[in-house]
């Protein structure tokens, strides 16, 4: 990447669409992380519980406790019993009982269990018996909280995802691939019409939706025809015109600002010939003040413009502009190559 300049262009445009987009996923990001951390503490209590499982299976275990604290038998039964009172009323044998804990416990200076006069338990049995606890502590306290925060998590986040806005311009860009009728097609021969079916099936499809509104603004000295314009937004963006305004300078600049309709999308034309500069962010961040956070601006590109012909851009000069303008950060500004209106 250090020696291809290109490369590291397309490194930062690329960084830069990401944190643009963020405004738009806050909860979507936060909840996913959020259940991915939870579903880390799932796996690990699991994989706790099946190791508890295979030694208990597979040897011996004996259980002791210890404490330098002036603690006693009796005490710790009190503890043990409101540790284990969620599912003491289930499983009684999985709450050690004041026998089981006297048994068990451990002696560092003696090396031995308290109670018992060769090293050895008192009841080798019975100091197996706490693997009960053991396994319901870890699926009360450490698996079935992690379960609940990671089927919460996951929640949130389908619904923080539902809410996620789809007025941006790179899904309406989408939307319009897969919905604007591009092509007609004839048969050959005039086609024999036959009867209907007794029995048509009903439409299933919504009631086509009102023409978006577009208002135009040239940059520079982009050439103006309001006619051409109108039918190049018909025909890129299935909308309708609302208005044209010139950008030539910054006096002009002003009074468009000024003169931007509500309720209407923001086409910025430019010929691509020129060098995507800093004066094009510029204004696009003041056009952006003034629209508003959600307003879609589009930047309709052509290769060179006259009052009544467009020439099409090469998609090397389109993707040269994205990268310069991803600079802005703004997930509602959007960079086309518009073809010519037929």
């Amino acid at each position: 990447r250090d020696r291809d300049p290109d490369a590291r262009a397309r490194w930062r445009a690329g960084w830069q669409r990401l944190r643009a987009r963020r405004s738009l996923y806050p909860g979507v990001e936060k909840w996913h992380l959020f259940a991915a951390m939870q579903g880390f503490g799932v796996a690990f209590n699991l994989g706790a519980l099946a190791l508890i499982i295979g030694r208990v299976a597979l040897s011996d275990l004996a259980f002791a406790w210890a404490t330098t604290l002036d603690i006693d038998a009796a005490q710790l039964t009190a503890l043990v019993d409101v540790l284990a009172a969620p599912w003491a009323w289930i499983w009684p044998g999985a709450a050690p009982d004041a026998a089981l804990i006297e048994a068990t416990r451990y002696t560092r200076l003696a090396a031995a269990y308290a109670g018992a006069t060769d090293g050895r338990a008192v009841d080798p049995a019975l100091v197996g018996a706490w693997w009960r606890f053991v396994m319901m502590a870890t699926v009360v306290y450490g698996l079935a909280p992690r379960l609940a925060l990671w089927a919460f998590a996951r929640r949130r986040a389908a619904r923080a995802l539902a809410a996620v806005p789809l007025d941006t311009p790179d899904v309406d860009r989408i939307a319009r691939r897969l919905t604007v009728r591009r092509v007609e097609t004839r048969a050959p021969h005039p086609e024999v019409v036959t009867a209907p079916p007794e029995r048509a099936l009903e439409p299933r499809y919504s009631p086509p939706t009102p023409r978006t509104r577009w208002q135009a603004l040239a940059w520079r000295d982009f050439p103006l025809d309001a006619d051409h314009v109108a039918a190049l937004v018909d025909a890129g963006f299935d909308g309708t015109l609302a208005g044209t305004l010139a950008v030539s300078d910054y006096a002009a600049e002003q009074s468009a600002l000024a003169a931007l309709e509500p309720d209407t999308r923001l086409l910025v034309l430019a010929e691509a010939f020129e060098a995507p500069d800093k004066a094009v962010r510029r204004f696009l961040t003041t056009l952006r003040g003034a629209a508003g956070e959600r307003r879609p601006i589009v930047v309709g590109l052509v290769h060179e413009a006259t009052a009544t012909d467009y020439r099409p851009v090469d998609p090397a000069t389109v993707r040269l502009w994205r990268q310069h303008l991803a600079a802005n950060e703004d997930p509602y500004l959007g960079v086309e190559a518009l073809e010519p209106a037929r």
